[in-house]
């Protein structure tokens, strides 16, 4: 009667955490969606969906998704996990929300391109199937994404096509003006 509920509880767990949170340097902060409090991070900690991440000036921190994926975020940056879908050993889609500073992301490739890692800010969207891409959401409401490989595709809020990179181009978008 015991292993039943256990195994159960087993099973919750494992299904509501979708990464692995990993403090590089000191300070980083971390709040689950459900408490919304900052508290001080700690390694080898379970993050879920709606998560959030805050590193401080000299802060930085690494994301591990269960995909493989990888998001490292850098001093003063404050990012959130929006989606984290697992499709077993087919697919993933995983998406990160910046809500200031800068993350590198590295997209699983064992998925042979059936992952996809998008890093987001209020505007605009970018996009990987693979490789090593990166994004920056300024205070003032600039965004800069990049990629050191793959392709990256760019979209804004309705998801219409902003602009498609390749590797070692990057874009800069602000509200009102195309592209740069």
């Amino acid at each position: 009667p015991l292993a039943g509920p256990a195994r159960a509880q087993e099973g919750t767990l494992r299904s509501s955490t979708v990464a692995t949170l990993t403090v590089q340097s000191a300070p980083v902060e971390s709040a689950r969606a459900d408490a919304g409090r900052l508290a001080p991070a700690v390694s080898g900690s379970d993050l879920q969906v709606g998560d959030r991440v805050v590193t401080g000036p000299a802060g930085r921190a690494l994301i591990t998704f269960l995909d493989g994926s990888t998001v490292t975020v850098e001093p003063a940056s404050d990012v959130t996990v929006r989606v984290a879908e697992m499709e077993g050993q087919d697919a993933s889609r995983l998406r990160v929300l910046i809500m200031v500073g800068t993350v590198w992301a590295r997209v699983a490739g064992w998925l042979a391109g059936r992952a996809s890692l998008t890093l987001e800010s209020n505007a605009y969207s970018a996009t990987a199937h693979d490789g090593l891409i990166g994004a920056q959401q300024q205070p003032s409401g600039t965004f800069v994404c990049w990629t050191r490989a793959g392709a990256l595709e760019v979209t804004d809020t309705a998801g219409a096509s902003v602009a498609r990179i390749q590797p070692g181009q990057k874009v800069t978008l602000a509200a009102g003006r195309p592209g740069a």
